[in-house]
């Protein structure tokens, strides 16, 4: 066996002792999530280079991304790529809370109407405060005026379906809807519109309200 080999085994055998050990008695923080994960895939693709047999791996993680790898480097990627972010993200402390009593679908009935209306300063006072937190008011209308006047009047809006969740991408915990629609305007392509509600001292607050030209990967 060559040196190189015994010491990627090595070093794999040895860093994965020590993700056991920060696994267990750690404090989990996004640094050493993000450091634990590059090292957990590292010492897999150590210890795969003493094993048997090929392996290939065709990934594209998202639209504008390729990767193709084999052998120890194929391992790597299978791990680095595959292991369940939620895993990765989860404290022991996150706890869920339940979800409002009232229907959000209500809610988001509400918003269109008053988006729609072009009543934008209610919608941002009625809006969720994640979602004043990354756009001022005139940031708010701006963006979505600018989007929607150029289509013209609306059409047609057909609801293609609801999702359920509770971790956003970001990693906060709680509560979380949205309303998918096939949106039709006056001008330009068929839009993919999505509404997204989240709970808010028992109430539904609209924190998302985005619109894609279709086709659009993410209704699927």
């Amino acid at each position: 066996m060559k040196t190189e080999t015994i010491l990627a085994f090595a070093f794999g055998a040895v860093a994965l002792t020590m993700l056991f050990v920060i696994a267990i008695f750690g404090d989990p923080n996004p640094l050493l999530i993000t450091v634990s994960r590059v090292t957990l895939a590292l010492a897999c693709a150590g210890i795969a280079v003493v094993l048997p047999g090929i392996i290939d791996v065709d990934v594209s993680p998202t639209s504008n991304l390729a990767i193709r790898a084999g052998g120890a480097l194929a391992v790597l990627v299978l791990v680095y790529f595959f292991n369940p972010p939620t895993l990765l993200t989860t404290s022991t402390t996150d706890k869920i809370p339940d979800p409002p009593t009232s229907d959000f679908t209500k809610k988001v009935d509400s918003w269109l109407e008053i988006v729609d209306s072009g009543d934008y300063e209610t919608a941002y006072k009625e809006a969720s405060p994640s979602l004043k937190e990354s756009f001022s008011q005139e940031q708010f209308a701006t963006a979505i005026s600018n989007y929607i006047k150029p289509l013209g009047a609306l059409q047609e809006r057909t609801l293609s379906g609801y999702r359920n969740f509770t971790r956003t991408p970001d990693g906060r915990v709680g509560q979380f809807r949205t309303a998918d629609y096939k949106t039709i305007f006056e001008n330009g392509p068929e839009q993919f519109e999505q509404v997204a509600v989240e709970a808010i001292d028992d109430e539904w607050r609209v924190f998302a309200h985005v619109y894609f030209p279709m086709p659009y990967q993410g209704a699927q």
